[in-house]
């Protein structure tokens, strides 16, 4: 038995449409008296559900992971059981819809939080390489002068760290970073630098263009202290950081 499209729910928050739908009916129905009783059954058969969701368009996330799961929604089943008399009649229905919407949209769920993740973390990585290819261009063409400075680092907070008392608090840089205090290295370098970490120059090409960065341009030290201006936790953080002494500063208070 064919059936015209029907709309299920509240259209204001969320609702179901389902059409193209051929629904096979069986049962029997008993009538006593005025007592009746029995039961109908219906199953549907090539229908299509579309669910309504205001405020989303057609192009969103959410919107096109529910169309998809509720695209696969098929054999949907309801009974209804009579009882009663004729002057209170009692119709009970039952249908495994509910379950079926249910899942369709935890599906859904999932589905649209999969593809935002898998988008942020394309974006990320992108950003992430597009921020590493000029440092990567010179730590392969001037290996040496970015040595130096880093070790030039290194010597300025031992000597910082002496002037100030905390000797024994100064990380190591010469050797190898533990990993955790890489990751957050690396977390602070995706978000510490707003600009380009090369001074501007100068010169300029025969061809009118800026000449690529070289050694001389970074200064590794700023660099590395932007990314560790945000490494330390707010509950690891001090209170408050004195100002350091002066006279003959460090580079890095420079």
């Amino acid at each position: 038995m064919p059936a015209k499209a029907q709309r299920l729910g509240n259209p204001d928050k969320f609702a179901v449409v389902v059409d193209n739908a051929a629904w096979n009916v069986s049962g029997f129905v008993q009538l006593a008296g005025k007592e009746w009783s029995g039961h109908i059954d219906l199953r549907e058969t090539g229908g299509r559900l579309h669910p309504i969701l205001p405020g989303l368009d057609g192009r969103h996330d959410l919107q096109l992971a529910l169309s998809r799961a509720f695209a696969e929604i098929a054999d949907l089943e309801a009974s209804i059981e009579l009882s009663g008399t004729t002057e209170n009649l009692q119709m009970h229905l039952a249908s495994n819809l509910d379950d079926r919407v249910d899942l369709a949209v935890q599906q859904a769920v999932l589905g649209a939080l999969a593809t935002q993740r898998e988008r942020l973390e394309q974006m990320y990585q992108s950003e992430l390489r597009r921020r590493l290819t000029p440092l990567d261009q010179l730590m392969q063409t001037h290996p040496q002068q970015l040595l130096a400075q880093w070790q030039g680092l290194q010597r300025d907070l031992e000597q910082l760290a002496a002037q100030t008392g905390v000797m024994n608090q100064v990380p190591d840089l010469s050797g190898n970073i533990p990993p955790e205090v890489a990751s957050r290295i690396g977390q602070a370098l995706g978000g510490s630098l707003p600009g380009p970490i090369f001074a501007p120059t100068a010169q300029t090409a025969a061809n009118g263009q800026p000449p690529g960065p070289t050694a001389g341009d970074v200064n590794l030290p700023n660099v590395i202290g932007s990314a560790l201006n945000g490494l330390m936790p707010p509950e690891a953080s001090a209170p408050q950081t004195p100002e350091p002494p002066t006279g003959s500063l460090p580079p890095l208070w420079r």
